[in-house]
């Protein structure tokens, strides 16, 4: 090549360099820049849920502090297990306040009481249950003997049902009731929510094609998903592990594929 031609090829090669150093930078930029948006959006997303889930939770709670309060409920309590008539005289006064909130929330299936007397009770307008039925062997329903706070079961089969057959899947609430006068803990209410309702509740915030939303709890470091199982699952839950704040995002890679992870909190279901 003559130098001519030799310095042409040079001042392109020379040209090219701020073209492509200006493209890479605005190709990082957009692509930093929507990644960004998406996580802000995403975030607020799952805040309004988190929002949406606790103060559902809160309500249900507020509503059965008047049946726990209750007079004739807290008679109830120190019941033995053989003293029917007694129990049934005493549930008269607390049944219709029980029977107000299952009225008022289709999802609910079911109120359950139960307490280390052995005493069951139910309220329910779909299902009966068997009052026989080994509550403290359950797989998930034993864990109640040992919740000294409100929180939430992960969805379970309603093992304990007589009827229907087909046993539904539900997430139950569990608050703790406290014998005033001993001021320990009598038993437990055990509000039985339509897993399928609250599947639906999560899956009508959308977080684009590929988002999914999970619940994970601190305590026992369940993670539950509605979907497919995945191999996700299982490195998110020890990720979640080490991060202690309570509401966060962080990046995780699996497989070659990064994720992004957002994170918020719903309090009285921990």
């Amino acid at each position: 090549m003559s130098l001519r031609s030799k310095l042409f090829v040079l001042l392109i090669l020379l040209s090219l360099v701020p073209t492509l150093t200006v493209s890479f930078i605005s190709q990082y930029l957009i692509v930093r820049s929507s990644t960004d948006y998406t996580a802000t959006i995403s975030a607020q997303l799952i805040e309004y849920m988190s929002s949406e889930i606790n103060n559902y939770l809160i309500g249900i709670n507020e509503t059965l502090n008047p049946v726990v309060i209750n007079s004739e409920f807290q008679k109830f309590l120190t019941v033995p297990k053989d003293r029917v008539p007694e129990q049934a005289n005493y549930s008269i006064g607390f049944r219709p306040l029980l029977q107000l909130l299952i009225q008022s929330k289709k999802e609910i299936l079911s109120v359950v009481y139960l307490d280390n007397l052995g005493k069951v009770y139910s309220e329910s307008l779909k299902v009966h249950i068997q009052f026989e039925y080994p509550f403290q062997q359950d797989p998930v329903l034993s864990k109640v003997f040992g919740m000294e706070k409100e929180g939430l079961l992960a969805p379970h089969p309603m093992n304990y049902v007589l009827y229907p057959s087909a046993e539904p899947q539900v997430v139950t609430f569990v608050k703790p009731v406290i014998n005033l006068n001993k001021q320990t803990i009598g038993g437990w209410l055990l509000i039985e929510i339509d897993a399928q309702w609250l599947q639906k509740l999560m899956d009508h915030t959308k977080l684009g094609h590929h988002g999914q939303m999970l619940l994970f709890n601190r305590d026992s470091g369940e993670l539950v998903n509605f979907g497919e199982p995945s191999a996700l699952l299982g490195e998110l839950r020890e990720k979640l592990k080490l991060h202690s704040q309570p509401s966060g995002q962080f990046l995780m890679s699996l497989e070659g594929t990064k994720y992004q992870i957002m994170y918020s909190p719903i309090p009285l279901g921990n």
